[in-house]
């Protein structure tokens, strides 16, 4: 829990701000917000998991 809190703590001050070019450098396109993923795979999120144990 006092990792999760410190974690916390970091994103607050910012200290996680900063920005790179290393999704576009390796994957060639640009990054995208967490809405846009979200949006863009929302029927795979939302779909029943079949358990491990399931045939």
């Amino acid at each position: 829990m006092r990792h999760f809190v410190e974690l916390a703590g970091l994103v607050t001050e910012g200290a996680l701000a900063q920005v790179t070019t290393s999704v576009a450098d390796l994957t060639g396109k640009p990054p995208r917000s967490i809405e846009a993923f979200l949006a863009e795979h929302r029927e795979q999120l939302l779909a029943p998991v079949k358990s491990y144990f399931e045939v």
